[in-house]
């Protein structure tokens, strides 16, 4: 089988390959900062993808795979290599006046970070990319909810996925100030 694609996941690295005829499984292996290849999977010969959730961020990981059928095992190629980033962990998305300012915990390795949004009508949207934990969003309408998601980016342009666990906040703008004069007869708005 070739390797395909290696990507960050919330929590997991994702590897693909492309399917080779007549296998029963798929053996995974994995090697971690120039260590020797270790077995980490076997999987049924109908896949063509492997979750691997024994990561940690900022680590770097080359994972392959060889094909079984009843008889033989297959070789494999050199393998794909990813450094794994944490997707940060959303804690806030708190409206203040006329903006909803959003936060999260830094992710170990990340540089920066890529803010999404989205309405219940809407689909998930870039809205801008930070160096810190913080986002203020003041493209907001009165009365919407929003949803926020980030993604931590390393120095070399990995980028995690997508926080699974959102934030939402309700943007409520405050009125315009309200003058009241006081007198005999009582208050005047």
């Amino acid at each position: 089988p070739v390797p395909r694609k290696v990507s960050n996941g919330d929590g997991y690295v994702k590897f693909q390959w492309q399917k080779c005829p007549n296998a029963e499984e798929y053996v995974i292996y994995k090697k971690n900062d120039g260590s020797a290849w270790s077995k980490v999977a076997t999987v049924g010969g109908d896949k063509n993808s492997y979750s691997d959730k024994s990561v940690s961020g900022g680590s770097e990981y080359t994972y392959t795979v060889k094909a079984k059928t009843k008889n033989s095992i297959s070789g494999y190629h050199t393998g794909l290599t990813i450094t794994y980033i944490n997707a940060p962990v959303m804690k806030s998305a708190t409206n203040t006046s006329d903006k909803i300012v959003v936060k999260w915990s830094e992710a170990e390795g990340a540089v920066k970070y890529v803010v999404y949004r989205k309405t219940a009508n809407t689909e998930w949207a870039k809205i801008g990319t930070v160096k810190g934990e913080k986002y203020t969003d003041s493209a907001i309408k009165n009365g919407e909810k929003y949803f926020y998601s980030v993604a931590s980016v390393t120095a070399e342009n990995v980028k995690s996925a997508k926080s699974t666990k959102s934030v939402e906040c309700l943007a409520l703008k405050t009125p315009e100030s309200i003058k009241a004069t006081c007198s005999r007869s009582g208050v005047k708005i």
